[in-house]
């Protein structure tokens, strides 16, 4: 029997509900595939970390203490000085959070200061935090910053609080302000750890002779507690200190770099009685146009008082001073006079190593002064000459005849200048016509301006007994191809080249 239109229409959409309830069906089941998938991914990322975190626990670095990580790092940062430490610590520390903590936490790693970085100095600034109590290795170059402004200001105010943990302290620079703020912190902090301290000022022309405030009250240096100084360094730079704290200064050097740092004889001998057992003392004069003053001494009685000071040094006089500890004493670019000065109220028993380098004015007044009959220096076993002039042959014979009795080392430095040139002749002559060998002791003679064949003409004019056994030479000087002098030295001596920089520059 045919469908009625009522049981027709109601079928159709009964058909209809059921498509879509299939409809829904196949939607629901490919959310819940979607679904599926993703919790099966997330399973897996959940598996793998849960893997991760247990071969972290496991792992024999988590089993290792602070410390043992901490001193294996150590291997790698500390070879490491300044800017280059940091960046190796910094790099560590972002490796994993076990390497951080190692590396953060260990004042150690963080005690190079060196400003190198630029402004605003944060590398240096968070050395100076992380390093906490650490002693600080301080070597600050400033003259090659492009400019000195607010923001080396502030890092320097705060750096001035920290010196006294300093360990090592070399500073450079050719404005006078930030010696300025550091000096003065330097003269005020007792500085227990302090072992070096060089401080170089390298100032223009234009503003040398200018006064450095505050300095006119001499100061024990260093809040009169530096014992473990080993190494001073002052070069063209007034300091106001008129003693050193320490009793372990072995290495003594004044760089008399401009007018300003001129000090008094007295203040000048307070310092050098102030320490006991320095070793090594150098004193030079450089600077643009400086011309040192030949009266230097006046002030103290030594070469003539003036008026002013009459009174006052005929109660109080200034007496010879012995320096019985000096091994080695340097005197470079310094006024003869100024050196005569110097020579004729101090004394050196002990000195060993003797260097006369590039003395300004009449050379001969110091090695007569030197090398006379009784010697000032008998026991010198090493010496250096370089660019002495105005020195005639009688003198320089006299000097070496007389200061070089025990001189086992000899340098000789003659370039650009003709009365060191003329030696090796002089060594010869008196060997073969007076039958006297200079230097009788001399083991190794090492030259700078001396061609080969003139060290052979020196060596074989002297009896093979009193020839040195070792010559050290500058490679140019061994340049000219017709020079058969150099196969002569490695046939009958040792023969060494000079490394390093020339003491004089290269033409």
């Amino acid at each position: 029997m045919p469908l009625t239109a009522a049981e027709r229409s109601s079928l159709k959409a009964k058909l209809q509900s059921v498509d879509r309830s299939i409809t829904e069906s196949y939607d629901e089941e490919i959310q819940l595939t979607y679904r599926l998938n993703v919790l099966r991914i997330e399973r897996q990322t959940l598996l793998a970390e849960r893997n991760r975190v247990q071969n972290t626990i496991q792992a024999p670095l988590y089993g290792l203490p602070t410390e043992i990580i901490t001193h294996v790092m150590s291997f790698v940062i500390l070879p490491f000085s300044g800017s280059v430490a940091f960046k190796v610590a910094n790099a560590l520390s972002h490796i994993c959070h076990r390497w951080r903590q190692a590396v953060l936490y260990e004042p150690s790693f963080w005690t190079h200061i060196t400003m190198k970085e630029g402004p605003p100095y944060d590398a240096s600034q968070i050395c100076l935090e992380r390093s906490g109590a650490q002693s600080l290795q301080v070597d600050i170059d400033m003259t090659k910053m492009r400019k000195y402004d607010e923001p080396e200001i502030k890092f320097l105010l705060k750096l001035a609080s920290h010196l006294h943990r300093c360990r090592t302290f070399h500073f450079t620079a050719n404005k006078l302000h930030p010696f300025e703020i550091l000096l003065p912190a330097f003269a005020k902090a007792p500085t227990p750890q302090l072992r070096k301290f060089e401080v170089f000022c390298f100032l223009d022309e234009a503003v040398q002779g200018r006064d450095m405030p505050n300095t006119s009250q001499p100061t024990v240096a260093f809040g009169g507690e530096a014992p473990k100084l080993g190494t001073m360094t002052i070069s063209g730079v007034h300091v106001p200190w008129a003693s050193f704290p320490t009793s372990n200064l072995q290495s003594l050097e004044f760089d008399f770099h401009s007018s300003d740092v001129q000090r008094s004889c007295r203040t000048f001998f307070g310092i050098l009685g102030s320490v006991n057992n320095l070793k090594s003392l150098t004193i030079m004069q450089g600077g643009a146009g400086l011309r040192f003053d030949d009266r230097w001494l006046e002030r103290s009685s030594v070469s003539g008082p003036s008026s002013n000071n009459q009174s006052e040094l005929a109660t109080n006089p200034i007496r010879r001073l012995t320096l019985p500890s000096l091994t080695e004493l340097v005197f470079t670019f310094t006024e003869c006079e100024f050196t005569c000065d110097l020579l004729s109220v101090l004394s050196f028993p002990k000195v060993q190593k003797l260097t006369l380098e590039y003395l300004k004015g009449d050379s001969g007044r110091v090695v007569d002064l030197i090398g006379g009959p009784k010697p000032s220096f008998p026991n010198v076993t090493h010496l250096r000459l370089l660019g002495l002039m105005s020195i005639n042959d009688h003198r320089m014979l006299s000097f070496l005849h007389h200061a070089g009795k025990n001189v086992t080392h000899f340098h000789l430095n003659a370039v650009r200048c003709p009365t060191l040139k003329r030696i090796p002749m002089l060594f010869r002559w008196m060997a073969m016509e007076r039958q006297l060998n200079l230097l009788p002791k001399l083991q190794e003679i090492s030259t700078d301006g001396i061609s080969p064949t003139e060290l052979r003409q020196l060596i074989q004019g002297r009896a093979p007994q009193f020839r040195p056994k070792r010559v050290v030479m500058r490679r140019r000087d061994c340049a000219n191809p017709e020079d058969m002098g150099v196969q002569w030295l490695m046939e009958n001596l040792e023969v060494q080249y000079m490394q390093g920089s020339s003491d004089t520059e290269d033409d």
